[in-house]
């Protein structure tokens, strides 16, 4: 049943799948815990993971995941195969295209320069351990993505696990303090 929806329509489910789970995340993240906005809920940073999640979790990675790296890398699933497709993915790809594309999608909604958006990115990486916990979470999940997880449920499988990925991050990226202070 669930392929019927997946294989016809990879963009509009991806949308769909991932823009949902970003502002479920976000309204967990906000709900929880001592990053709680004051005043109830906090509309932009529910945007911002929705956008997020929907545009690049969803279609982006659609796009990248069963297009590009099938071009670049194969559609093998042998060890070495997975190995090259998740080294390029956690080295490459997501500390240059995935994290910084949600600091992007902040600012937008937010309405920061980029100067401010660099600045909170290199924050997190130095001071809040991004990549380190990004890395920890995400290499055993895409080896299994890349050699067993069939091409058109790929981005639900990678949704079902970033839901937890991006409750982290929510808290992560709202944390208080001056993001400009990157010492």
């Amino acid at each position: 049943a669930v392929s019927r929806f997946y294989k016809p329509c990879p963009y509009s489910a991806a949308f769909l799948t991932c823009s949902l789970k970003g502002a479920a995340a976000d309204l967990v993240a906000q709900k929880t815990g001592s990053d709680r906005p004051a005043g109830g809920l906090d509309r932009r940073r529910l945007l911002a993971f929705l956008l997020y999640g929907g545009l690049y979790q969803g279609m982006v990675q659609e796009y990248a995941y069963n297009n590009l790296f099938s071009a670049w890398f194969g559609r093998g699933t042998d060890w070495r195969s997975v190995f090259i497709k998740v080294g390029f993915n956690l080295a490459a790809w997501s500390p240059l295209v995935t994290l910084p594309a949600a600091y992007v999608i902040k600012a937008a909604v937010f309405r920061q320069t980029a100067g401010e958006t660099l600045r909170a990115y290199m924050h997190d990486i130095r001071k809040e351990g991004l990549l380190t916990k990004f890395w920890m979470m995400w290499l055993p999940l895409h080896t299994l993505t890349f050699s067993v997880v069939p091409e058109h449920l790929r981005i639900t499988w990678i949704a079902m696990w970033s839901f937890l990925w991006m409750i982290l991050f929510s808290k992560i990226a709202a944390r208080k303090g001056d993001p400009k202070d990157t010492s």
